[in-house]
């Protein structure tokens, strides 16, 4: 009897499935040779004894007659079936194998595709998409009031001796009638000549309020429960403002479904710096948000509110400036920017800039807590917060699962996913580099905001674990050489 020979083809199969098949088959060839010499022994011996007790004819008997050959038979066969059972098994894990990798493979695809689209709709669609709604709305012509209003001005200042008289000579320049203002500037804590210039240059037009430092929200409630005017208007110490905020501005309140009104801050720099086409890119996002009327913040140094709408910040608050608008916005009202009215501030360093955003991010975290229902489906303003405030939040973390799914996907596309994203980090770190005026700094300084934007909104988390406080740090500008 001639020995089974499967016809396998192992050639093309890797190592490891190979040694597995290879293994599967000594195995079976082993188990059908064992049983094929029990066959053979077994008629041997029964031949033998036949002849011996019935002469030749008994010696001639088929085996199946012989006794006990049947047994033998029923051995083999089973060790038939058990060698193909355990080749199948064999197969089998092969084919798992290879149906596991592709599993994965698949799956970071679809987790790529995911993060990219992700990634895609909140930097780059839901822009586009504000474009779109807000292109046929415009903001009505500011009406001019018939009386001006009075106006309180809240200056936070903690250790501002550097800009505080600039601030107050910008401040004395606006073209609004001087007996309607109530300049209040509340020094937190401030431990420099801030104190003391405010009282040589204020000239009995600014009341000075000391407070003990407990940051900026406590400050600016000092100076909320100190305004008696009908308009708050809001600013900070080193930002210089065109003369006409205040008139844009409240011209702008005279709409009675408005409550809030900011202004535009201007980067004071060469086109070529990252914040600036940051901050050109944010306001036309807030542009398109106001006249689609559902903006929910204003920007910290420049924006003025009706004073039914102020209420108290809590001291744990980091960005007063979406929490206090929102104030007015959940109770119906509108936030309004009017580009008329201008701030003009100098831009921080990366470092300085990372720090701020990581502090603005995180009050967003809390602004959750305190306006739960923005997020509430349906709600107005709804999709737009989750798009353009929440949607932040998120994608550094989805940046972080294409990256870590580029590595599983099938080549080329996975090699071709992680150069991109290499050209990317590469630039952004040439971007903080690269002397200005370089050919590729106006790119590279985008990219390097860009990351260090991301960078910023993963360690906003931070506010879910650590005090407030420890996340607030003086802010340092970046001023022209002179």
């Amino acid at each position: 009897m001639r020995r089974v020979q499967l016809p396998v083809d192992f050639g093309r199969r890797p190592n490891v499935e190979r040694e597995q098949m290879e293994a599967a088959r000594q195995n079976i060839f082993g188990k059908l040779n064992y049983g094929i010499g029990e066959l053979r022994s077994a008629q041997a011996g029964e031949s033998r004894r036949g002849i011996g007790q019935s002469g030749e004819r008994t010696g001639r008997r088929q085996i199946g007659s012989v006794p006990g050959a049947g047994q033998v038979q029923a051995h083999v066969h089973r060790f038939l079936f058990r060698a193909k059972q355990e080749f199948a098994g064999a197969s089998q894990n092969v084919t798992g194998w290879l149906r596991l990798c592709f599993s994965l493979a698949l799956i970071a695809i679809i987790v790529a595709l995911s993060s990219i689209g992700f990634v895609t709709y909140v930097i780059v669609l839901y822009p586009l998409l504000l474009g779109v709604l807000a292109r046929r709305r415009t903001l009505p012509a500011a009406s001019k009031p018939s009386s001006l209003p009075t106006v309180s001005i809240i200056l936070p200042v903690h250790n501002g001796g550097d800009f505080i008289r600039a601030k107050l000579e910008t401040l004395f320049a606006l073209d609004y009638p001087a007996e309607l203002l109530q300049i209040l500037v509340i020094s937190d804590g401030s431990t420099d000549s801030t104190d003391e210039l405010v009282r040589t240059y204020g000239g009995g037009r600014v009341e000075l309020i000391r407070v003990p430092q407990r940051g900026k929200p406590m400050a600016l409630n000092a100076g909320l429960a100190r305004a008696s005017g009908e308009v708050l208007f809001y600013t900070d110490v080193r930002q210089a403002l065109s003369p006409n905020t205040l008139r844009d501005l409240i011209g702008r309140l005279q709409d009675p479904q408005v409550g809030v009104v900011t202004g535009e801050l201007v980067i004071r720099s060469s086109a070529a710096e990252g914040p600036g086409l940051y901050w050109r890119y944010e306001f036309w996002i807030r542009s398109s948000l106001s006249r689609l009327g559902v903006l929910q913040g204003a920007t910290g140094c420049i924006y003025a509110m009706r004073r039914e709408y102020a209420v108290a910040i809590p001291e744990y608050i980091l960005a007063d400036d979406v929490y206090l608008p929102l104030a007015a916005f959940v109770r119906g009202k509108k936030i309004l920017l009017e580009p008329a009215a201008k701030a003009f501030d100098y831009p921080t360093v990366l470092g300085v800039e990372f720090r701020r955003k990581v502090r603005t991010l995180a009050g967003v975290y809390q602004v959750i807590g305190a306006y739960p229902r923005l997020i509430w489906p349906g709600s107005r303003g709804a999709l737009h917060f989750l798009s353009h405030k929440v949607g932040r939040l998120f994608l550094p973390f989805a940046l972080l699962v294409l990256l870590v799914s580029s590595f599983w996907i099938p080549a080329p596309w996975g090699a071709i996913l992680l150069a991109c994203q290499a050209a990317v980090y590469g630039l952004a770190l040439l971007g903080m580099v690269l002397p200005d005026g370089f050919p590729l700094r106006r790119v590279a300084g985008a990219a390097s905001t860009f990351v260090v934007l991301m960078a910023a909104a993963l360690c906003a988390t931070l506010a879910l674990f650590v005090p407030a406080r420890r996340l607030w740090k003086q802010t340092a500008i970046r001023q022209p050489q002179t």
